[in-house]
């Protein structure tokens, strides 16, 4: 029970005072609605645990509904991406591996060809080809870059 209709319960409040109070709370209801309905769109959630890779908004900032705010990447599942030679092609089939030196850390990173993206450049005679990696290491970031070993020469 309302404090307005209190007072009407104890004849306190005049009729048109009683109409204009509760006509005041059912504005006040509906912009608490309508605030909540805002801070509904307020709320990010990623599909996926990642890794912020880049800002595109202050805090505080206003943006555009549907705008980018900042990327993430998924880091607990990365790839390798490469052009090899279409020479090479024969060698890198799905499913094959290889191994990657990791130029950042030195490090030895098994990877097995995944997929192989589109058609081979005819100037330059290469295609790209995407890798899993096996081994997840902390260490590993995107962006690193490497060089590929191959256990036999293509």
């Amino acid at each position: 029970m309302g404090s307005s209709d209190l007072l009407a319960e104890l004849e306190n409040i005049s009729d048109p005072n009683l109409i204009a109070s509760e006509a005041e709370l059912n504005v006040a209801r509906s912009e608490i609605r309508r605030v909540n309905s805002i801070l509904k769109h307020c709320e990010i959630r990623a599909p996926f645990s990642g890794q912020l890779t880049e800002k595109h908004a202050e805090s505080h900032e206003y943006v555009q509904e549907g705008a980018p705010l900042f990327e993430i990447i998924d880091i607990s599942h990365l790839e390798v991406e490469m052009v090899i030679a279409s020479k090479w092609l024969e060698r890198f089939q799905i499913g094959e591996t290889f191994q990657i030196r990791i130029d950042e850390t030195d490090s030895l990173v098994d990877a097995s060809v995944q997929r192989i993206i589109g058609s081979i450049d005819p100037v330059s005679q290469t295609i790209k080809v995407i890798g899993e990696l096996k081994t997840q290491n902390s260490l590993l970031l995107p962006g690193m870059s490497g060089s590929i070993i191959l256990t036999t020469a293509p």
